[in-house]
Parts: structure tokens; C-alpha cells; sequence
């Protein structure tokens, strides 16, 4: 595909898929006030981990796509993503900016218009129906789960891309405004640099809630041992987790143990991992070591046990009913729903305690709660 003439209406695209021209694109960046930028990964869907497969960013005149497939070392760029001076402007951003986290990059100065878009009482969640209702356009999202490893990316793909980026920094402007407007700017900064500061997450195979709470502490620590196990072979093949074997069913061996001992691995596997077999021998020392005479189903006190403590329910809704509700009410009030639902966020649960602990707060929740009931 030629590349060189590639336009989406009237603004240029450029693909960088060589490390020159990533230089080059640098140096223009370290130059402008802000720029977009959105991510295309992979992560744990066609592979294993959470992948880089293509950067966007919009300097306002030109799109740029950098293949991150062809280009594995994007170091020259990041200084200008670390640059303090210069805005980097990204819709719903935590996952991009975990992503170039995992890569090296550092960013400063993040501007969410999803969460700006929230605080000034929009009701918009999705990109697209924010810009629908800004700017009157509609979104092809046809190539949203498209095969973004595949090289080389097909026009379709580019165009969508591209729209990712290049309608941000206009929303930015128009919020920025209406931020001020509303008395929210110093929310949507909080949040901005809260996203900054945000650190990238473990993805160490844990136990779901639901797990906790069915299973017995002895059957917990056997279900953990095969997620680790299941995890190791689809790190070195290179495939999600649940590709290998899903939790349903390593759930359901522990709860029929004689069942998959009788026809082991008839089902439920996948042929290629077990094919390896040091990897069928690791599930089988497992699953033929757990003791079947122990009986998988929680007592009540191993249930009470997994649930975190919590106080009389009576009591919980008195708490709610003097703390939680008139707070939200005020807050309702001042900045309409949308934006008091999250500004609120979470608090129902710390509100409804004994003992109010403001550690987990945001400093700005904790300015308003105590602006509102008195409290220091």
C-alpha cells in the first residue's frame, strides 16, 4: 500500500515504520504545545501479555501512525511524552498510559477528556457518542476488533486509527471551557494527574471473588496452583491463558475430582499445550495430588472467613441515610448527575462503616465531604 497520499478528509496520514523517521517525528512534537494520542494492543486476546501494536498521536495538522510491530525500540519519542510543557491529550487513557508505562515512558502533563467530558455532566461514555453529539460525526467501528499483529494493516484500519485521534484536541478545547465553567477544573486536574501518577498493573494469576467465596482455603491454594501452572505454558506458547484451559473447567475438576480421573484431559485442554508433555504431567501431578476426601464445598465459618468485615446491614443504611445520601444530594445539585456519580464513586463503601478512614480518598472528595458536612 502506498502510504504517502494517505488522507482521512483533509488531514494527512503518515505511517512511521522506521526508526528515522521516528526521529524525525520528535523533533516536530518536541515543538508543539499538545498532540492526541490513543494505542491499538493486544492483551490477552490473540496472545499472551499486554502488547504495543500501534501508537496514534495528532499534532493538530497530521496524523502519525507508528508501527510498533516493525519499530521495537521507541525510546526516541519518549522525551517528548516525559516533556512537562507539552499536553498529551487521550480518551479514557488508563490502559494506554499503563501500556507505554510497561514500555519506559514516564508521561507528564495528561489531559482525560473522558473524565472531563463526566465532570462537565455529560452523559456521553463511549468516544463515539460524544463526538456524535459535539461534532455531528459517526464512527466506523467495524475495525474495533480487528487483527491489529497483522502486517501489513489494512486502509480500513488506518482511517479508523486515525479517528482516535484526531478529533481530541477540539473536544479538548470545548471542555477545557466548560470545565472552568462548571467549577471543575480542579477536579479534572486532579484526576489528570492522578492518571499521571497511576502505576501499571500486576497481572499475576489471582483468584476471582466468586472463587474465594465457593471454594475451601485448601481447594483455593490447589485452583491457584493450576492458574500458575496454566500461566506459565501460555507465557512460553504465546497465547492467553484461557486458550490452555478455561477456569470453568479446572473449577469443575476440582469439584468432580473421580470424573476427570476416570477420563483425564478428555476435554477442556488444549491438544497443542497438552501435546508438550511436561505440561500435561505439571496438571496431572497437581490434580491427582489433591486429597478427595476432603469435601470442596466451604463450611460457614471458611465463607465468613473469605468476606471482608462488615458491620449489621440495619445499621450499614443508618450510616448511609446520615453520611452517604445527603452528600451525594449536594454533590447531585452543584454537578448534576453525571458528573456527582463519579465524583462519589466508591464512597457508598467507605461511608457506610463505623469508623470513616480517609486514606483511600482523593484529596479533592475529602475537601468537598468535609465543605459539605462539617466534618475535619
Amino acid at each position: 500500500m502506498n502510504f504517502d497520499k494517505l488522507k482521512n478528509g483533509q488531514i494527512p496520514i503518515q505511517v512511521i515504520d522506521k526508526i528515522e523517521k521516528l526521529k524525525e517525528l520528535s523533533i516536530r512534537l518536541n515543538g508543539v504545545k499538545e498532540f492526541s494520542f490513543d494505542t491499538e494492543f493486544d492483551r490477552f486476546k490473540r496472545g499472551y501479555g499486554f502488547k504495543l501494536l500501534l501508537l496514534q498521536i495528532f499534532d493538530g495538522e497530521i496524523c502519525f501512525l507508528i508501527d510498533t510491530v516493525l519499530i521495537k525500540d521507541l525510546k526516541p519519542l519518549w522525551p517528548v511524552f516525559e516533556n512537562e510543557r507539552i499536553v498529551k491529550v487521550v480518551y479514557s487513557g488508563r490502559e494506554d498510559v499503563d501500556l507505554l508505562k510497561r514500555t519506559g515512558c514516564n508521561l507528564r502533563n495528561v489531559f482525560d477528556v473522558q473524565v472531563a467530558a463526566i465532570l462537565c455532566d455529560r452523559s456521553e461514555r463511549s468516544f463515539s457518542k460524544l463526538l456524535k453529539s459535539e461534532f455531528g460525526i459517526e464512527l466506523d467501528k467495524s475495525m474495533q476488533t480487528s487483527d491489529w499483529i497483522k502486517r501489513p494493516l489494512a486502509f480500513e484500519q488506518l482511517i479508523y486509527a486515525s479517528n482516535d485521534v484526531i478529533h481530541l484536541l477540539s473536544l479538548k478545547s470545548i471542555l477545557e471551557s466548560e470545565a472552568i465553567e462548571r467549577n471543575v477544573s480542579g477536579f479534572v486536574q486532579a484526576e489528570n494527574l492522578s492518571l499521571e501518577l497511576s502505576t501499571t498493573k500486576d497481572f499475576t494469576p489471582k483468584l476471582s471473588k466468586k472463587q474465594l467465596r465457593i471454594f475451601s482455603g485448601y481447594h483455593q491454594a490447589k485452583l491457584l496452583e493450576l492458574f500458575m501452572v496454566r500461566d506459565s505454558i501460555a507465557r512460553n506458547m504465546n497465547v492467553p491463558p484461557f486458550h490452555i484451559v478455561s477456569d470453568a473447567h479446572l473449577e469443575d475438576i476440582l469439584k468432580d475430582r473421580p470424573a476427570f480421573l476416570e477420563k483425564p484431559f478428555s476435554k477442556g485442554f488444549s491438544r497443542k499445550a497438552l501435546a508438550t508433555g511436561r505440561y500435561k504431567d505439571d496438571f496431572f501431578e497437581i490434580i491427582h495430588g489433591i486429597d478427595g476426601a476432603i469435601d470442596w464445598t466451604p463450611t460457614k465459618e471458611q465463607k465468613d472467613a473469605n468476606r471482608e468485615p462488615g458491620i449489621d446491614k440495619i445499621k450499614r443504611s443508618e450510616l448511609l441515610n446520615i453520611r452517604y445520601h445527603p452528600f451525594k444530594d449536594e454533590m447531585i445539585k452543584r454537578y448534576g448527575e453525571n458528573a456527582a456519580e463519579y465524583i462519589i464513586g466508591g464512597l457508598s463503601q467507605k461511608l457506610g462503616v463505623e469508623t470513616i478512614d480517609f486514606t483511600e480518598w482523593k484529596q479533592y472528595q475529602i475537601d468537598l465531604y468535609s465543605e459539605v458536612t462539617g466534618r475535619q
